[in-house]
């Protein structure tokens, strides 16, 4: 996956996430909404057929570089254990 930086200031990251779609955003905007330090997070597609998604977040406090980090941390985390539950219930 290619990532590529728009903007980046002290509290606002906004990128483009190539040759993805708004699955993968959707649950990155979703994490990142977890976090209470985070006071925006959203993502804009121009098109759905000829552009990526855009992801823009704002924080209250703190990076929104680390914001992100910890957000893909946490998505681990979840894919992790519904894979384990998976496999568990395909094991049965």
């Amino acid at each position: 996956m290619e990532i590529k930086v728009i903007k980046q200031e002290k509290d606002l990251l906004e990128f483009e996430l190539v040759g993805q779609d708004s699955t993968y955003c959707n649950l990155l905007k979703d994490a990142l909404w977890q976090d209470k330090d985070v006071e925006f997070a959203a993502f804009k597609v121009d098109h759905p057929l000829t552009s990526s998604p855009t992801v823009i977040v704002k924080t209250r406090k703190g990076s929104p570089n680390k914001a992100v980090l910890d957000a893909i941390e946490s998505l681990k985390k979840r894919f992790s254990e519904l894979e384990k539950e998976v496999l568990q219930g395909i094991k049965k």
